[in-house]
């Protein structure tokens, strides 16, 4: 969902399907512990005709899209384990506001309290002095979290042999600047070519395991939801009134998300297999029509079959050979994508509110997600 900089969290016991001190949200905490990774995409309608802005980038459907700068988390119980003085630490980040931050205390001690904040960075907060406060309070802090975040020469220990770094776990990258490679003399480092993708960075030469790289990337924390497809058994499929068909998906997301009509989702851990015959660019590129494009399978001609390709911008293939056909056909992986639909349904349980649920309908837009990171991260990394 976010960035997890804390193990623990606001629930060091299991989960429990009602709330209590240590997890006062427990459908949130199911999501975020045991959903799939998604990207969100924000839908805007266009006011012009030609309406495209640094703010958003326009889709196949008349449609603009982008990407939220910010991210409002669900209400977290801060654990204090994490307390150091006065400086507390949240589950996720890096914090980009914080909304309010409270502490829970019996009426007869005093009752409830809000904190002032002096600073944060990443998911540290430090408070101002304030004598009411002790170590073992229970503190509920509302607060957003960056989307994105940028590494700048950041070390990196190549774990296997051979030509692939896997510098993240949770988030997924997006963009990277420069890889660096250590000599083996240990005298300095070189730069040397790459290509990457969501989970890894692909160096155009191999190398052993232990060798040591400085890489300037940027990365994306995708959402977490819950979903399950809607089969033809389905009751609801019989009522006229209601928009669902076999294949959509019921979606469940943390109480924190407001997502609307026509954003997309796209669940990154779910791969769909498509064959189809792709035609050469001007670029010498050959752009599929299912997005991101996450794997190739296989490539071939009536003759020839291609083992020495790679993936750009999640929608992309490319050959490396002197000489390329006007057309392949191609065996590729890919990530499916879902519009939500009107319907939602919202709920609230002990003062809290509740995940949201809403359905999901396949949606087939051409996206340039590439282009739509690449405007997200100039707008909230480069810029700040």
């Amino acid at each position: 969902m976010a960035k997890q900089y804390l193990s623990g969290g606001g629930n060091p016991f299991g989960v429990t399907p009602a709330p209590s001190v240590f997890n006062p949200n427990p459908p949130d905490d199911l999501i975020s512990r045991q959903g799939e990774p998604a990207i969100w995409i924000r839908a805007i309608p266009k006011i012009g005709e030609f309406d495209e802005t640094k703010m958003a980038i326009p889709g196949s459907d008349s449609q603009l899209y982008r990407i939220e700068r910010y991210r409002r988390m669900p209400t977290e119980t801060l654990n204090p384990m994490f307390y150091d003085g006065n400086v507390v630490q949240t589950k996720y980040g890096p914090i980009s506001k914080i909304r309010s931050l409270k502490v829970f205390r019996n009426d007869d001690f005093g009752g409830n309290f809000n904190l002032s904040i002096e600073s944060f960075e990443h998911n540290r907060i430090k408070l101002k002095p304030n004598i009411e406060f002790q170590e073992y309070y229970q503190l509920d802090c509302d607060y957003d979290i960056e989307s994105f975040s940028k590494f700048e020469n950041v070390q990196f220990i190549q774990e296997e042999d051979g030509f692939l770094l896997h510098p993240v776990k949770e988030d997924i990258i997006v963009i990277v600047h420069s890889v660096w490679r250590e000599r083996l003399d240990k005298s300095g480092y070189d730069e040397i070519g790459f290509k990457y993708d969501f989970t890894k960075i692909s160096c155009e030469t191999v190398a052993e395991a232990g060798r040591r790289y400085l890489l300037s990337y940027v990365t994306f924390s995708p959402i977490k939801i819950g979903y399950k497809t809607i089969d033809n058994k389905d009751a609801r499929l019989a009522e006229k009134m209601l928009d669902v068909q076999s294949g959509d998906i019921d979606i469940v997301v943390g109480s924190g998300l407001n997502l609307s009509k026509d954003d997309i989702l796209i669940p990154l851990q779910t791969l769909r297999t498509e064959k189809e015959i792709l035609q050469k660019d001007k670029e010498g590129r050959y752009p599929v029509k299912y997005s991101p494009l996450r794997e190739i399978v296989a490539i071939y001609t009536d003759s020839i079959e291609y083992e020495d390709f790679w993936i750009e911008d999640s929608r992309f293939v490319h050959i490396n050979s002197s000489t390329l056909p006007e057309r392949i056909v191609c065996v590729y992986q890919y990530n499916p994508r879902y519009s939500i639909m009107p319907d939602t349904t919202a709920s609230a349980l002990a003062e809290r509110i509740q995940p949201r649920k809403y359905i999901g309908r396949i949606n087939q837009t051409r996206l340039d997600l590439g282009r739509i990171f690449r405007e997200s991260i100039y707008r909230s990394v480069a810029t700040d």
